[in-house]
């Protein structure tokens, strides 16, 4: 895109047209059109699939605390409020095969680019894209260990949220994690309460030898917010499940 910017930039001034050429990167136009970053996970065929998308869609919703590109929202009235995903104010359910005009978290399209016998397609449209190869990294590979832990039979806590798409609401206006939502079994949680339940579920499960991929252990780095400099990607000796 840069090159396209630059090549576009050099013909019109050598055409003395006045003007200078600017590339954009965001989930939301002007309009209001939204398109964010698709996340194809294989997931195996034997699993239960309303139990991984309960399990899943809380961790997703309260993802944004770690992996949202933020935004400012003009309301009708003038006001601007910062909103911590620019995604999440276009989600409007859980679950469906929907994909433009009422968008779900997660999509409900089942089309494996593998054998179909063994795997299924999780089709995740909820993210925010990024430009940032850190936050990618952590918005997948953080949700790869979630599938991981659920498909190994990891005791996951309850989480699941009354209202999903409200929730994501909320947690998309709170910058501080801390506004909580009801939970379906009673209680409420806030998006760092949720995120630090899978992530000491995630430590405990790769520290345990859960999978045998070194890149995990730098995505527990950056999910429990220890940083160091980012090392050359390695590459992995379990199966590749995910594309961005």
């Amino acid at each position: 895109m840069q090159g396209l910017v630059e090549d576009a930039q050099q013909r019109i001034t050598a055409e003395e047209i006045p003007g200078t050429v600017y590339a954009f990167k965001n989930n939301v136009d002007s309009s209001g059109n939204s398109y964010g970053c698709h996340e194809n996970f294989l997931v195996s065929r034997q699993s239960n699939i309303d139990e991984v998308i309960g399990r899943l869609v809380p961790f997703l919703i309260s993802r944004q605390l770690v992996a949202g590109t933020g935004k400012v929202v003009v309301e009708p009235s003038g006001a601007a409020r910062f909103a911590v995903s620019q995604r999440a104010d276009h989600m409007w359910d859980a679950f469906s095969s929907a994909t433009t005009r009422s968008r779900p978290i997660i999509n409900s399209r089942d089309e494996p680019h593998a054998d179909a016998e063994k795997f299924r397609r999780l089709h995740v449209i909820v993210g925010d894209s990024t430009m940032s190869e850190t936050t990618m990294l952590l918005k997948v590979g953080s949700a790869d260990l979630v599938l991981r832990m659920i498909e190994a039979g990891v005791e996951l806590p309850d989480l699941t949220l009354d209202a999903p798409v409200k929730a994501i609401r909320t947690m998309s206006t709170d910058e501080t994690g801390r506004a909580t939502v009801p939970l379906r079994a009673g209680g409420s949680a806030s998006a760092l309460d949720i995120q630090s339940r899978y992530f000491e579920k995630a430590r405990d499960f790769v520290a345990a030898g859960g999978v045998g991929d070194p890149v995990h252990d730098r995505v527990i780095e950056l999910w429990g917010g220890r940083s160091r400099p980012s090392s050359p990607a390695t590459s992995t000796t379990s199966r590749p499940r995910s594309t961005g």
